[in-house]
């Protein structure tokens, strides 16, 4: 059997600021009062399968299990935000930076690189394993020995609190997927002094486009700068009444969630 470490991670897009642009306050403006709203809950991901090019130019798919996993990273720069964000240590982690780096360059057992690597744990963060491939191993020495597998697109199950199910996909233009606080907390650290997303705005319309009722986060702005504190903000914003998103996903184009 082949088996390959994996870790996780979920976020908004950066999106390249814009000449001459004024720098918005990095702080979202807070709703004013106004008559109660509903009772908030969460869409959850049901399933989730993940599918892969490896590079003998056969496919893969595998599934993952949302309940015990909470993101995944699949680029370099994700995996070393993920690494970055455990670095200083972390109350609710065993993960260290060393651990997170070493699992995303080490060759499984399949004579592969990993395509991506998972987080989960339900009181530490930790990297989870998963067999990815099981038939396949690549010889030590072979022509796609120690190349990496890429991840070409995820199907998820979503499950919302007034029944609905739906079917939600995922491109190869994103490289971090985020469904719980913690996770969120990594995929804002993205945009944290210091990260490699700092300084990154979106247009109002964008933001619009993918969080209709974030009208009131927004404000008058019409260019946001994308901060830990608005991602956490739109993490836990209804997107629809009453219902806050499943996830997160960092595109590398646009941003998009559930």
């Amino acid at each position: 059997m082949s088996r390959h470490l994996t870790a996780a991670l979920t976020s908004i897009a950066a999106l390249t600021p814009q000449a001459g642009m004024a720098a918005p306050s990095s702080l979202p403006p807070q709703p004013t009062s106004g008559p109660s709203t509903p009772e908030v809950q969460r869409a959850q991901i049901s399933s989730l399968t993940l599918y892969l090019s490896l590079p003998d130019g056969s496919t893969a798919s595998h599934g993952l299990d949302p309940a015990k996993t909470d993101a995944i990273y699949w680029s370099d720069r994700s995996v070393e935000v993920l690494a970055s964000y455990y670095g200083t240590g972390k109350p609710d982690s065993s993960l260290d930076a060393d651990t997170v780096r070493r699992s995303w360059n080490s060759i499984g057992a399949d004579g592969y690189l990993p395509a991506f690597l998972t987080t989960g744990g339900s009181s530490n963060a930790e990297l989870i394993e998963s067999r990815i491939l099981s038939d396949r191993p690549v010889p030590i020495g072979g022509a796609h020995y120690g190349m990496r597998p890429k991840l070409t697109g995820m199907v998820l199950g979503m499950s919302y609190p007034n029944g609905h199910q739906r079917i939600h996909t995922i491109d190869s233009l994103s490289d971090a997927l985020s469904w719980s606080d913690r996770s969120i907390a990594v995929l804002g650290s993205f945009y944290a002094p210091g990260g490699p997303a700092e300084g990154k705005r979106m247009r109002r319309e964008d933001i619009l486009t993918f969080f209709p009722n974030a009208g009131v986060l927004i404000g008058d702005q019409q260019e946001v700068l994308i901060t830990p504190e608005w991602i956490n903000a739109i993490w836990n914003h209804p997107k629809t009444a009453g219902i806050t998103p499943a996830f997160l996903v960092k595109s590398i184009i646009n941003p998009t969630n559930g």
